[in-house]
């Protein structure tokens, strides 16, 4: 119901919290194609798998409330193997 007012920014708390990596990995994938439609997508999220990753942006980690390390990741749509090669 939310995305109906097409917000340009959506914050995601633990979204894929309790499913398996093949469901995790098709929600990330949909939450991942509604950054091309110019929104901004703040997300909290545990262990993700290594497909999950890449497709995010920036990594912000927090130590007690404060920002520890923030760096943007891979290129856009990019992941490591791309790179490296």
């Amino acid at each position: 119901m939310e995305l109906v007012a097409n917000p340009s920014l959506i914050f995601m708390d633990e979204p894929t919290t309790g499913m398996d990596s093949v469901t995790a990995t098709k929600i990330m994938t949909i939450v991942r194609n509604l950054t091309k439609r110019e929104r901004t997508i703040i997300l909290t999220i545990h262990q993700p798998n290594a497909e999950i990753f890449k497709m995010m942006d920036q990594l912000m980690i927090l130590v007690l409330g404060r920002v520890a390390y923030f760096v943007p990741l891979f290129p856009p749509l990019i992941g490591p193997r791309e790179i490296c090669s």
